[in-house]
């Protein structure tokens, strides 16, 4: 009997040494920080979980919106057709009323003007209009006054009336002042301008129109 009791206190020494155990407030802590840890990353993959469900509901309460948006813009086919109609009429009125103003101003001279010295009559009312926007500051809407085929036509009077040389020097000023205002050079624009009236004085003279021209 007592061979027994000894290994049998043997063995529990044994075991109690391999396997001690936790006093049983360390055990009830260690439980506590796993139940806490368990719960906060549930709650953290919860709030993950919640977090893209709303990014996913509100990206397709946008596209839905989007397409409620476009379902409701009637179709504007006739309205942008009747626009671009009247955009293209009132476009031909302002030209034919300018092509209006250009003949009254080359009739309006008091001097009997044939058919070549009005085309230079003419080039006197386009440079001096192009000087009027170039000093307001509106160089594009003077580029845009400084072409068409006004040049061409004072070049052939001036030919027709001898002065083809100083036909070419203005046509070539008029190029030069229409490159400034193209580009927005307002200084430069201002000078070209100058170079373009005298060269337009100049044709004038050699083809002895000068006295027949108004507000040369």
């Amino acid at each position: 009997t007592t061979t027994t009791t000894t290994t049998t206190t043997t063995r529990c020494a044994t075991t109690t040494e391999a396997h001690p155990r936790q006093p049983r407030g360390l055990r009830v802590a260690a439980s506590g920080v796993n139940d806490a840890a368990k719960t906060t990353g549930g709650t953290i993959a919860r709030r993950q979980a919640l977090k893209h469900a709303l990014n996913a509901a509100f990206v397709a309460s946008v596209l839905t919106a989007g397409d409620r948006a476009w379902a409701i813009l009637p179709g504007n086919d006739d309205e942008d057709e009747a626009f671009l109609q009247k955009a293209k009429e009132n476009r031909a009125n302002r030209i034919q009323s300018e092509v209006s103003k250009e003949k009254a101003y080359v009739n309006d001279t008091g001097l009997k003007q044939d058919e070549n010295t009005a085309k230079i009559q003419l080039a006197v009312y386009k440079l001096s209009k192009s000087g009027g926007m170039i000093e307001s500051g509106a160089l594009a809407d003077a580029a845009g006054e400084l072409s068409g085929s006004w040049v061409s036509d004072t070049q052939a009077g001036a030919d027709a009336l001898g002065a083809a040389s100083e036909a070419k020097s203005f046509a070539s000023a008029v190029s030069a002042l229409q490159g400034k205002c193209a580009n927005g050079d307002d200084a430069g624009a201002k000078s070209a301008y100058g170079g373009a009236a005298k060269a337009l004085r100049a044709l004038a003279s050699a083809a002895g129109v000068e006295s027949k021209l108004r507000l040369l």
